[in-house]
């Protein structure tokens, strides 16, 4: 998975498809509580659901579990639109 530094924090991020084509940031390195079900393959990573904050959940067959880069940078609230 290619990453990028965050612009706010200098963090690495990975940048993901959502379902409907729109980009969201994910820290690049699973983890067992995150809120985001993504696969990760050849042509990037793709997003397969956003789950509430909290919710229980097993990710799908081949897919594992992250955070946005939004839930975790110090420096998110520079970038809310």
């Amino acid at each position: 998975m290619r990453t990028s530094p965050c612009k706010g924090c200098g963090a690495p991020m990975a940048w993901a498809s959502t379902p409907s084509g729109k980009s969201i940031p994910l820290d690049p390195v699973p983890v067992p509580d995150g809120n985001v079900e993504a696969m990760v393959h050849d042509l990037g990573v793709r997003v397969i659901a956003v789950h509430p904050a909290g919710q229980a959940f097993l990710p799908a067959a081949g897919c594992d579990r992250f955070d946005t880069h939004f839930a975790t940078c110090p420096k998110a609230a520079e970038f809310k639109k």
